[in-house]
């Protein structure tokens, strides 16, 4: 009975989160309410603080189940990647596609300044250095030595962010399939660079000590 009962309390939660999603990306998180996120799930308010004791703590635990299925499918898609050019396409696929699923959520928080409960920061802070460790430990069997495993996995996770949200600022609208293509070329030309200045510099360094 009690795993039924998990069940349910889990997928009301799940229903709770799509409602919160939607009220919050509408509303931002200021002018949110859980009366309306209430409303819009058709529960009594009384029942969502059954759930949540304060929309402080259910935007937190939105955006860390955000995380949670981000982390998750990465693991899935990067499983059977067998090259670093695999690696960063996966990725960019991946990456730009949640993004895309989840635009208004992460339009909020990026853009929501100091609205932002600082409970949620320090989640989303340690997420996002989750997302760094897996991106970090699946480049590092794939990359030349001489090369900065970290810095490449900095790299990967803020160029593609930071390109979608100013995308997002303009009035600019590129299909996915192009954006994927042109992020992929970019961020593999920028790595092959970076190797190309490494290599350089060791040569340079050599040349010197003989």
């Amino acid at each position: 009975m009690s795993g039924i009962t998990d069940k349910r309390f889990d997928d009301k939660k799940q229903q709770i989160f799509a409602a919160a999603q939607r009220v919050f990306s509408e509303k931002g998180y200021a002018a949110a309410s859980m009366n309306e996120i209430a409303q819009t799930v058709g529960l009594a308010k009384a029942t969502l603080y059954h759930y949540f004791s304060s929309k402080d703590q259910l935007f937190a635990a939105l955006m860390e189940d955000h995380f949670a299925q981000f982390i998750s499918g990465a693991q899935q898609q990067l499983a059977s990647v067998q090259s670093l050019e695999e690696i960063v396409h996966t990725w960019v696929v991946w990456e730009i596609q949640f993004l895309a699923r989840h635009q208004g959520l992460i339009r909020l928080f990026f853009h929501g300044g100091d609205e932002i409960p600082p409970t949620v920061c320090r989640v989303v802070a340690q997420r996002r250095q989750d997302i760094r460790m897996l991106l970090t430990e699946t480049l590092r069997p794939h990359l030349p030595g001489h090369l900065d495993v970290d810095f490449a996995a900095i790299f990967l996770q803020g160029s593609i962010k930071a390109m979608v949200l100013h995308l997002w600022s303009t009035d600019e609208r590129i299909p996915d399939d192009i954006l994927v293509t042109k992020t992929y070329q970019l961020l593999m030309g920028g790595l092959h660079q970076r190797e190309a200045v490494v290599m350089e510099r060791t040569t340079e360094h050599n040349d010197e000590s003989s």
